[in-house]
């Protein structure tokens, strides 16, 4: 798809929601109803104080009683109260960027979608369609939000130390009761219950299994959005549309995951054969096999050199 067709998310966009993430990231409040005596309806319920709400948008309450400190365990894990390791900065960098790209976007559907508009408006003035159209909007918006937070951290970590933390094992135990009641709500409650896995758990004890958890949540939020799509209304606001985070190959195309990958660009040098410092003869006969392989029939699926016995055969040993 052409890069015109995409709507452009510039470090300028985000520059202001990163901020507010970054407090979140230090001390994030929920009201955990597996921790909290006597709170119905507690998934209903978060911290964000006025200039979060300005920023994000939404209904959260600043009632949590359950904290977390993302920063806080990030240096616990460093084993060092001062500095942070690089495996704990790859880890919140990607979160607060990822977090701060969700936002941005939740709020353009909020802003398309007619939910400003009744969000506005005061609760006993709404009709019954409209009550319900706006708890509908929320929901999806707060869906976006995660989606793409998590597809983004997903997409920033895939190739980080891919080889020591793709042979670690680890899962969650149970889904995290994430809060869709607004994009607010969906932020905390997701900051929240990642942190708590991670301090509670008992399967984070070093910096790279904090990469893997970063993976393993994020993974199974978007699975929890993922399965709730086809219940979800109202996201044509969001899935007509298509976003492209500048400088990198990150794109959002709905609820589809980012195919983009990240990669480092690897340059290799051009040597010709005179380059080479061997043998005459050894160098004649590489270069006899090299043209032979490249006699390959693909038509015929066969090298006719092989019938000719001008390969050499091999024997495969332990």
């Amino acid at each position: 798809m052409a890069e015109s067709s995409y709507i452009p998310i510039t470090e300028g966009d985000l520059q202001k929601i990163r901020e507010v993430v970054g407090t979140l990231i230090k001390e994030v409040k929920w009201t955990d109803p597996s921790k909290v005596a006597n709170t119905s309806s507690a998934e209903d319920y978060g911290s964000s104080i006025l200039s979060r709400r300005k920023v994000f948008g939404g209904t959260g309450l600043n009632v949590g009683q359950a904290k977390v400190s993302l920063t806080g365990l990030a240096f616990e894990l460093s084993k060092n109260s001062n500095l942070m390791n690089e495996d704990c900065n790859a880890v919140l960098n990607a979160i607060q960027n990822g977090m701060a790209i969700g936002t941005y976007v939740a709020k353009q559907y909020r802003k398309s979608s007619g939910l400003i508009k009744l969000t506005a408006q005061k609760r006993e003035d709404l009709s019954e369609s409209e009550e319900s159209e706006l708890e509908e909007k929320q929901i999806t918006q707060a869906r976006v939000l995660l989606h793409v937070s998590a597809n983004y951290v997903l997409w920033k970590l895939q190739h980080y130390k891919s080889d020591e933390i793709g042979a670690m094992i680890m899962s969650l135990d149970q889904n995290p009761q994430v809060s869709l009641n607004g994009s607010v709500n969906a932020m905390n409650s997701s900051l929240y219950y990642f942190g708590d896995f991670v301090e509670s758990s008992g399967k984070v004890n070093s910096s790279l299994a904090f990469v893997k958890a970063a993976q393993v949540f994020f993974e199974r939020i978007m699975d929890i959005v993922e399965s709730e799509i086809s219940h979800t209304q109202h996201a044509e606001f969001f899935t007509t549309k298509k976003y492209k985070y500048e400088k990198t190959d990150f794109v959002i195309e709905g609820f589809e995951r980012s195919t983009a990958m990240s990669h480092e660009v690897v340059e290799v040098k051009s040597i010709s054969m005179t380059d080479i410092v061997a043998n005459p003869e050894g160098k004649k006969s590489n270069m006899r096999q090299v043209e032979r392989l490249l006699c390959y029939d693909l038509e015929l699926k066969k090298n006719t050199w092989m019938e000719l016995g001008g390969l050499p055969g091999f024997t495969m040993k332990y």
